[in-house]
This record gives C-alpha cells, sequence and structure tokens, in this order.
C-alpha cells in the first residue's frame, strides 16, 4: 500500500436518494481508506437528508452539507462548495448516482505517489438499463486531451479524474454560471494546453457510469431549452479561440459549424436572446474575414433573425468563408 495521504471525494447531489446509497457503499468499500466523502446536497425534496443522517452515522468519514442560499442552484456550484470544505492532499468529484469499483482510489492514486504527474485519468463502464458496457471507454492512450474532451470519443467525466490538491493553485474551479456542458467546459479550460507528462492514463475501467432516464446524460434530448442553448454557444465560442490558438483546423471548423447550429436553433426555436448574441458573434467575425460576406450577412442575417427564420444556403456560405479564412490564417 503506497503512503495514506488523504483524499477528498465531492459528490454534488439532487433528487438522487434512489442511486446515492449504492455511491455511498462503494465508497466506503474502497481498498484506500484514507479518505474523506463531502456529499453537497443541491436542493433535494425526496429522502436525501434521512438517507444521508444514516450513513453520517454508518462512517465518520462521510459529511453532509446543503448548498448555501448565497450560491446558485446547480452541480457547479455545489462541486465549488465541496471543495472549500474539502481537506485532501487530492481531489476526486464524483457523481451521486455512479459506482466505483474497490481499486477506485488506490489505483489512481498509486502513479501520483511515486512521479510528478498533476492528475490520473481512468476510464469506465457505461451502464444502459442495468447492462455493462464491455469495452473500456479510454479505446486510446495516444490523444490529445483538450481533442477528446471536445470529441467524447474517450469518456472522460469528473468521474474519471483525480487531482492533486495543487493544481489548482490560482485556476478557477467549475463556472456556476452556466447550465448544460459543466465538465465540458471545465475540462477544455483546464486541459487545453496541458503537457502529457502532466498527467497519466490508467488504460482500465475503474468505475460504472450509469445513464438512465433521468440522469443528465439521459435526458439529452430534442427540447430547446433556451438556458441550456445559452450555456453550448458560450462553450463552443470559447473553444473556438482556443481551436485557433492552438492551430486545430479540425476544431476551428468544428466550432465554427457549432455556433452556426445554435444560432439556426435559436432562429427557430424563436430565442431572441442568443439569436441576437449569435449574430452579433458571427457578424463581428465576417468582419475580420471578408467585408463582402459581413455586408451580406448584416443585411440578411438580421432579416433572418427579425423573422425567426433559417436559411442553409447562406448559413453555409458564410460558415465556410469564416472556416477557410481562420485555416488561411494558420
Amino acid at each position: 500500500m503506497v503512503d495514506s495521504k488523504l483524499v477528498s471525494i465531492i459528490i454534488p447531489t439532487y433528487n438522487r436518494a434512489h442511486f446515492i446509497g449504492e455511491t455511498l457503499e462503494s465508497v466506503i468499500e474502497q481498498t484506500y481508506q484514507n479518505w474523506e466523502c463531502i456529499v453537497v446536497n443541491d436542493g433535494s425534496n425526496d429522502y436525501t437528508d434521512e438517507l444521508m443522517e444514516f450513513y453520517r452515522v454508518k462512517d465518520s468519514r462521510i459529511q453532509y452539507h446543503h448548498r448555501p442560499d448565497n450560491k446558485p442552484k446547480g452541480a457547479n456550484a455545489c462541486r465549488n462548495y465541496g471543495f472549500e470544505l474539502s481537506k485532501g492532499e487530492y481531489i476526486n468529484w464524483f457523481d451521486s448516482d455512479d459506482l466505483m469499483i474497490p481499486q477506485f482510489i488506490e489505483k489512481k492514486i498509486s502513479p501520483l505517489h511515486i512521479s510528478s504527474f498533476q492528475f490520473s485519468i481512468c476510464g469506465c463502464r457505461v451502464i444502459n438499463d442495468k447492462k455493462r458496457n464491455p469495452y473500456n471507454s479510454i479505446r486510446n492512450k495516444n490523444f490529445s486531451l483538450f481533442k477528446e474532451i471536445i470529441l467524447f470519443r474517450n469518456i472522460i467525466v469528473t468521474n474519471s479524474i483525480l487531482f492533486r490538491r495543487s493544481y489548482f493553485e490560482e485556476k478557477k474551479l467549475f463556472d456556476e454560471t452556466i447550465a448544460r456542458g459543466q465538465e465540458t467546459e471545465f475540462f477544455c479550460r483546464l486541459f487545453y494546453k496541458e503537457k502529457k507528462e502532466n498527467y497519466i492514463i490508467i488504460d482500465e475501467p475503474l468505475f460504472d457510469y450509469r445513464i438512465h432516464p433521468n440522469s443528465i446524460t439521459g435526458k439529452n434530448s430534442i427540447n430547446y431549452v433556451p438556458h441550456y442553448r445559452a450555456s453550448q454557444f458560450k462553450i463552443a465560442k470559447q473553444n473556438f479561440k482556443r481551436s485557433i490558438e492552438i492551430k486545430d483546423n479540425y476544431l476551428i471548423a468544428l466550432n465554427t459549424s457549432l455556433i452556426f447550429k445554435y444560432y439556426k436553433d435559436s432562429l427557430l426555436n424563436k430565442d431572441k436572446s442568443l439569436s441576437l448574441e449569435g449574430y452579433q458573434w458571427i457578424k463581428s467575425q465576417l468582419f475580420l474575414c471578408n467585408k463582402l460576406y459581413f455586408f451580406e450577412f448584416v443585411t440578411l442575417g438580421r432579416i433572418l433573425m427579425l423573422l425567426n427564420l433559417s436559411s442553409y444556403t447562406f448559413e453555409k456560405k458564410w460558415r465556410d468563408v469564416l472556416k477557410k479564412s481562420y485555416r488561411e490564417l494558420i
């Protein structure tokens, strides 16, 4: 057994009383025993309070807190608050409906004890309708971390990563203003310039990632939710800038397409706030790249926005000129 340094496991929860008991049992069963588990309730109205009282008595290493009223509702605020309360030298955020295998902490912390790695990343098994996916979510260890987060080819979520606490010195934690893509925003911001020598990939599934109708992943649907789409638009704009900075043509094209997609969706769904924001962003980019298309967009784009219409022909032309212009800059 490696030297036993404290690991803080931080779990935000909202109406997961029917799942979190199994999650906490998987924490208690860890072969690595020096941990604290901080559960932060985001305002549940089920029997989470009663269940957590049972687990606090069962194991004194489990703490239970409610999100303070002065913090915004949402998992990110709970994650940040849990970090404020934590005392561990290592940090692992975890979801309240997923399950650790018994060696989850031990296998992730071992390489950090004997190296200068700042964090370790493990794979997972996906459970959908009580069926375990037979493959490891980490399919290729030789990848660009930033690119994989965006493309989601390797499943990397908050559960996946054990961090040194010192890694977060002078770094912003989770963005409490966004409602969708919280992990994506957090990881893209942290990792877009991360050096490969700062982390290690553990090519082994160490937790079960549960997808069910009420999970955030399971709720991804065709329904348009304005504040969800606004969060996704914000992330795409940020990643567009990062893609230019790291000179990745593929990601420039991908994020340009996403921005136009979200703009189009806002028009079709009469989301005036996001359609105006999208219009202003596209206009500013075309002004930098192509004045002719800028004037065309100022005229037609504004009309489309006012009429809540969308035109594939014009959108494709404007989108393609941005992609081409930024490729040429690189």
